[in-house]
C-alpha cells in the first residue's frame, strides 16, 4: 500500500527520522505540502480519510500560496540589555 500525506494526499513522502528503538516510530515529511508527522500519531492525524477536512490542502492551494519572506540580517548596532 502506498503511503499518502494526510494533509494533501501526495505520495511524495520521505522518512526523516527513526526511533533509536527499532520500530517504535518514524517521522515523515511531505515533499509537496511540507507537512510533518510521526507514525505514532493518532489515526485522525496519519490517515488521510480521517484527517480533519478543515486542515486539508490541495495542490492548487499550495501552488498559489504566498511566499514567506526571508528573515532580514541582524543589525550591527549593539543593543543594550538591562
Amino acid at each position: 500500500m502506498t503511503m499518502l500525506c494526510p494533509r494533501c494526499e501526495s505520495e511524495s513522502i520521505d522518512v526523516v527520522a527513526k526511533s533509536p528503538v527499532a520500530g517504535c516510530w518514524e517521522v515523515f515529511f511531505c515533499l509537496t505540502c511540507k507537512f510533518t508527522w510521526r507514525s505514532s500519531e493518532p489515526r485522525s492525524i496519519v490517515d488521510p480519510v480521517q484527517y480533519h477536512p478543515a486542515f486539508k490542502v490541495r495542490w492548487e492551494d499550495i501552488e498559489h500560496a504566498i511566499i514567506v519572506p526571508a528573515i532580514p540580517e541582524r543589525s550591527s548596532k549593539s543593543v543594550s540589555r538591562q
